[in-house]
């Protein structure tokens, strides 16, 4: 199991069909059936590996639909429109306030970034990926890095 506790219940592909048309975008097919099959949820393998600075990064929460305001896509959406760049969704969360963002549009499409809080855009710039670090280029490669503590001792 991907993540503990999945609730595909609380979504249908009609549903995610909204969700694409509210994003103005598709969603990578990968991403499409994850959420289909777990609407997010916490991670039962939480550590990653930073592609270019082979440093470890954490999965705290995959963002779903829900009325929980720190897991729901449509919250993190409100919160973060202006901060990321707009070609990117937020996916997931991490322990520290920091995001792992899918790109649903353009030339990078279908990408896996870490995107650090700490040096995201001033007020009033336009956000870049200055403050995004490459993951994995398609959500099944970020899916099957993810390990367990005792993986990666």
């Amino acid at each position: 199991m991907i993540v503990e506790n999945p609730t595909p219940s609380l979504i249908n592909d009609n549903f995610v069909k909204v969700l694409e048309s509210y994003f103005f975008c598709k969603f990578p097919n990968a991403y499409r059936q994850f959420l289909l099959k777990t609407n997010g949820g916490k991670p039962t393998k939480i550590y990653f590996i930073v592609k270019t600075t082979k440093k470890l990064g954490t999965v705290h929460y995959f963002l779903g639909i829900s009325p929980d305001r720190y897991k729901g896509l449509l919250e993190y959406e409100k919160v973060f429109c202006g901060r990321i760049p707009s070609n990117t969704l937020a996916i997931a969360s991490d322990p520290g306030g920091d995001l792992i963002l899918l790109s649903v549009k353009g030339q990078d499409y279908g990408k896996v970034y870490y995107w650090d809080h700490n040096w995201e855009a001033e007020d009033g710039q336009t956000p870049d990926y200055s403050n995004l670090t490459l993951i994995a280029d398609s959500f099944e490669d970020f899916l099957s890095s993810l390990k367990s503590e005792d993986e990666i001792e």
